[in-house]
Order: structure tokens, then C-alpha cells, then sequence
């Protein structure tokens, strides 16, 4: 088996780049919007509150939770 090559630290960059342009442009999203007022009316407080006003930790797991539950209703 063949061992792993390191990613350049350009490639790497790249990455975490997209990450953050996808992630902005998920969270401007109307069905974004939509899942995030439903959440905070559930009483989910974390959800309350701007994308941007968050660390970048707790808008990687919002963002995460919503396509999760977004690719779990489109299996139905």
C-alpha cells in the first residue's frame, strides 16, 4: 500500500479558502435562512446568532448541521 503524500501548503491554503467561500455563500443561502429561524425557534440559542459574529468553529458545525439535515431530507 502505497504511504500518503503531504498536501503542499498552497494546496492546503486553497482548501481551507473554498471552505470559507462555501461556507459564507451556504449561510446567505434562503434555504440556510429558512433552516436557521425553524432551529432557533425550536429553541436551539446557537443558531440565533450571525454567521460572522461566531468563531469559525461553531459556524463550521451550523453549516454542518444544516447540510446534514439537507442531504438526509433529499434521501427521502
Amino acid at each position: 500500500m502505497a504511504t500518503p503524500t503531504p498536501l503542499p501548503h498552497s494546496y492546503q491554503f486553497g482548501e481551507t479558502q473554498a471552505w470559507d467561500s462555501l461556507r459564507r455563500a451556504i449561510a446567505t443561502s434562503s434555504g440556510f435562512q429558512t433552516w436557521k429561524q425553524q432551529t432557533v425557534e425550536n429553541g436551539d440559542s446557537k443558531a440565533d446568532a450571525d454567521l460572522t459574529d461566531l468563531p469559525a468553529e461553531n459556524a463550521d458545525q451550523l453549516v454542518t448541521e444544516y447540510l446534514r439535515e439537507a442531504l438526509k431530507t433529499l434521501a427521502y
